[in-house]
């Protein structure tokens, strides 16, 4: 995800090349890669929230071929608590599953300054 914080977020052609990167890296590994663009301090947004685009990329080109076509979906906030059982079940097996890659960043640990 990243921000368009005082602007709408729709995503621009840097946002859709990016964002088609990110999928094309993730899907050699079977994984799926959304892109989520959120605007925060957006002054023509009258509601409460922020604002939130959430978006893939396809195959398709636009119609002079200059850039892939992003497709936007809608997002239903959730009104209900969360299953904070089955929230945290998920989270432990990220952990777990994740914990002893080999690209795993040791948080706790201090790095010496440069």
């Amino acid at each position: 995800y990243h921000s368009h914080p005082a602007f709408d977020p729709n995503p621009s052609l840097r946002d859709i090349d990016t964002q088609a990167k990110y999928q094309s890296y993730f899907s050699r590994g079977g994984s799926m890669f959304v892109g989520m663009i959120i605007s925060p301090y957006n002054r023509n947004n009258p509601l409460p929230y922020s604002q939130l685009t959430c978006l893939v990329i396809s195959d398709e080109t636009s119609s002079d071929g200059s850039y892939r076509l992003p497709y936007k979906f809608e997002v239903q906030q959730m009104l209900e608590e969360p299953q904070w059982e089955l929230v945290l079940e998920k989270t432990q097996w990220i952990i777990e599953k994740y914990r002893l890659s080999h690209s795993c960043v040791p948080m706790a640990k201090i790095f010496p300054r440069v």
